[in-house]
C-alpha cells in the first residue's frame, strides 16, 4: 500500500504533468523542424528537452542543501549552444540551421520551465513558439522580399542558342543575375554557373519549371542540400 501511495503521490503527478508539458511542446516544434528535414529534428527536440526537463526536476525536488543547485539548470541552456553550433553550417555564401539551433536552445528553455511547475510560461510562450516557426516565414516571403538565391548550370558546346534561351528567360521572369562563372568540363564544353536571386518560392518554382520546359539539353538546377534558416 505504502508503494502505490509513493507511486501516485502528489508529487509524482506533478513531476508526470511537467514531463507531458515538456515532451508535448518538443514534439510539436521537433515535428516542425523534421518536415522541412532540417539538421536535428523530432528525437533531438524531445531528447534536449527532456533532458533540461530532468535536470530541474532533480534541483527542484531533491536540493542537497546548496544555493548553487539553481545554477544547474543555467548551465544546460550554455550547454545546448553546443549542440546548437552543431545545425550551423555554411552552405556557399548561406549560413543555415540558425533557426535550427535557436529553436533546440528554446526548447532546453521549456523543459526547464516545465521543471519548475511553469506552467502557463510553458503553455503561452509554446504557443508563441510555435506560431513564430509558422507565421514569419510567410510574412518574410509576402512582406520582406527575402531574396531566394539558388544556382543552375547551363553547358554549352559550340552552339551557344541554349545558353541565349536561358538567359532570355531569366530575363523574363525578372530573375536578378548575382554571378556568372564559366568553365569547361573534360570534352571541352563551357559551363556557366549562374547564382540568381528569386524575389520569393513561387517565382523561384515557377522559373525552374519554364526551364526545364525549355528545348535545352544543358541545363540543370544546382540543388542545395540545405535550403533555409
Amino acid at each position: 500500500m505504502s508503494i502505490l501511495t509513493s507511486v501516485f503521490s502528489a508529487r509524482t503527478v506533478s513531476v508526470l504533468i511537467r514531463f507531458l508539458e515538456a515532451l508535448i511542446i518538443s514534439v510539436v516544434v521537433g515535428l516542425d523542424r523534421e518536415r522541412t528535414r532540417r539538421p536535428a529534428g523530432l528525437r533531438t527536440h524531445v531528447i534536449v528537452t527532456l533532458g533540461a526537463c530532468v535536470v530541474t526536476l532533480a534541483c527542484y525536488f531533491y536540493p542537497d542543501g546548496h544555493s548553487d543547485n539553481y545554477r544547474i539548470p543555467a548551465q544546460v541552456l550554455s550547454g545546448i549552444g553546443f549542440i546548437g553550433a552543431g545545425t550551423i553550417l555554411r552552405y556557399k555564401d548561406n549560413v543555415v540551421g540558425l533557426t535550427t539551433a535557436a529553436s533546440l536552445w528554446t526548447c532546453a528553455a521549456f523543459g526547464i520551465c516545465a521543471g519548475l511547475g511553469a506552467h502557463d510560461v510553458v503553455i503561452i510562450g509554446g504557443i508563441l513558439f510555435y506560431l513564430t516557426l509558422k507565421i514569419v516565414p510567410a510574412i518574410e516571403r509576402k512582406y520582406l522580399k527575402k531574396v531566394i538565391e539558388f544556382n543552375i548550370t547551363v553547358t554549352a558546346g559550340e552552339n551557344k542558342k541554349d545558353l541565349a534561351k536561358v538567359s532570355e528567360l531569366i530575363k523574363e521572369r525578372g530573375i536578378e543575375i548575382k554571378s556568372v562563372n564559366m568553365s569547361a568540363d573534360n570534352f571541352g564544353n563551357k559551363l556557366y554557373e549562374f547564382n540568381l536571386g528569386a524575389n520569393n518560392q513561387d517565382v523561384k518554382k515557377k522559373f525552374i519549371n519554364d526551364l526545364y520546359l525549355l528545348d535545352v539539353s544543358g541545363v540543370k538546377e544546382d540543388k542545395d542540400e540545405y535550403d533555409e534558416e
